[in-house]
């Protein structure tokens, strides 16, 4: 499984959960998580990137929502092979950090 590492930056205007969605987003584009890797259970998440569990719901549902990840009841979220272009995930990550594999 893939480990994450999730930077916010308190000063941005944009809103923490915004901040994650992108970083997530470029992770898919650029490297760690590819078509059909397994995102980390959503408590690890939280922990890892500093916030509630109920924030990263929201930014896991939200990359669901667009057709990023799929979710598999009882066993996880998934990234969704032959998910959105890669370029258009891309450009709406043009603020976020990116995201780093340890």
């Amino acid at each position: 499984m893939v480990s994450l590492e999730f930077k916010i930056d308190p000063e941005s205007p944009d809103a923490v959960y915004t901040q994650l969605k992108e970083q997530l987003r470029s992770a898919v584009d650029s490297g760690p998580l590819s078509d059909a890797t397994k995102l980390p259970p959503i408590r690890s998440l939280a922990t890892a990137a500093g916030v509630s569990v109920g924030t990263m719901e929201r930014v896991v549902g939200g990359m669901i929502a667009d057709g990023i990840c799929f979710r598999r009841p009882r066993i996880g979220v998934y990234i969704k092979e032959g998910s959105p272009d890669k370029a258009a995930a891309s450009s709406l990550c043009h603020r976020g950090v990116p995201v780093q594999a340890e």
